[in-house]
């Protein structure tokens, strides 16, 4: 179940890394904020909205600020994540720690746009 303004994300594991998938269409590229730990990774952004004038009637679709914490079952190693947003979707690469020595640091992943 998706709570209001969330975006459906999908977390894979090939083994090495965790790719986590997030349709986010109208998300204002350079409103990404993703940074996180060796534990989470923290997501944060705006959508737009459309700029349309009238009463609205029904209003489903979200815009504003939102933001996405997500919790890894294994450590990662943050400094190495990298991040892509291409065509309304976001797509984080976080290679695995191979072994379990953890830093407490927060590290922002840079990310890179194609349009």
């Amino acid at each position: 179940m998706i709570r209001n303004g969330a975006f459906p994300i999908d977390i894979l594991d090939d083994g090495e890394n965790y790719y986590i998938i997030m349709d986010c269409p109208s998300v204002i590229p350079e409103s990404f904020e993703i940074y996180g730990d060796e534990k989470q990774i923290i997501i944060k952004g705006v959508k737009a909205g459309l700029k349309i004038e009238g009463k609205y009637i029904l209003i489903e679709r979200y815009k504003g600020k939102f933001l996405r914490k997500l919790s890894l079952p294994q450590p990662i190693n943050i400094e190495k994540a990298k991040a892509e947003y291409k065509e309304g979707v976001l797509i984080i690469k976080a290679p695995k720690i191979k072994d379990e020595i953890l830093i407490d640091s927060r590290i922002k992943i840079k990310i890179s746009y194609r349009r």
